[in-house]
């Protein structure tokens, strides 16, 4: 078992929703196949990357706070090129640490794309309902938007079934730029991947912590490039200039795709296996 990681007042345990399997072009961009492929090992035959689906648990201010839910265990339509064989774990992995879906207070989504709202929402019943049927569903407005209301660039990535059970429930918040979920935990845009993207700050006792979602993608940005996923490619370097810095001054860094979370400056969602 996993142990949590203290932050000041606070603690941090990530919790995997398992692997996807990424076509490699969209993690790397524009950057050449000679100057990535050393660093990830073998594709697939369908020439496809195995990346972290991983979560953050937030114990703060007598809240449980669940950042980001991964592809879930619904049988859905997802993206060409991916794979979600083996997806799906997050409840199983609380599960291993004694966390039940009733006890999470409050769900933050970076953005709303399959693959980091899909638990969400799950079947029940036969019916869509909230996985975290107790706690609010906190994101931006403008990513709230945007998903209900895609584009044909975008519509691949926003799936109906991740966001249905939410309209109507209550229990949704919508947040405009910069906004604090409990103190100490804040939201804070960053638009790049996503046009309304956000990262999660979390600081205690002068200690931080950042949550960054797809801000910076993997090990494509620490090379300076923009992953093909970026729907505001132009904002992308400038997201992930400002997360370098946040890793330089001390502070930790958990994206949503890499494999574990490890006592150093950078915390890696979809960074390769």
């Amino acid at each position: 078992m996993k142990n949590w990681f203290p932050l000041g007042e606070f603690e941090l345990l990530v919790v995997s929703d398992g692997v996807l399997d990424l076509d490699a072009g969209s993690v790397f961009g524009v950057t050449p196949r000679v100057m990535w492929e050393p660093l990830v090992g073998p594709l697939d035959e369908e020439y496809r990357l195995p990346v972290g689906l991983n979560c953050l648990l937030v114990r703060a201010q007598g809240k449980l706070i669940l950042i980001e839910t991964g592809v879930g265990n619904k049988d859905t339509r997802i993206p060409a090129g991916t794979g979600v064989d083996q997806a799906g774990t997050l409840v199983e992995d609380m599960a291993r640490h004694g966390i039940r879906p009733e006890e999470v207070d409050i769900v933050i989504n970076t953005h709303l794309h399959f693959d980091h709202c899909g638990y969400n929402t799950t079947y029940r019943d036969g019916k869509l309902a909230l996985t975290f049927p107790r706690a609010r569903y906190v994101l931006q407005k403008g990513e709230w938007e945007e998903a209900n209301h895609p584009n044909e660039r975008t519509r691949a990535s926003y799936l109906r079934e991740n966001l249905e059970p939410l309209d109507g429930s209550g229990q949704l918040e919508l947040v405009e730029g910069e906004a604090e979920v409990v103190k100490g935990v804040r939201i804070l845009p960053a638009p790049g991947h996503t046009a309304h993207h956000a990262i999660v700050e979390v600081a205690s006792a002068g200690q931080t912590a950042l949550y960054i979602g797809d801000a910076y993608p993997g090990a494509s940005a620490s090379r300076g490039s923009v992953a093909c996923r970026c729907a505001l490619p132009a904002a992308g370097p400038r997201a992930h200039a400002d997360g370098g810095r946040q890793a330089e001054v001390g502070g930790a860094m958990s994206t949503g795709h890499a494999s574990s979370l490890r006592r150093t400056a950078l915390y890696a969602q979809h960074v390769a296996l």
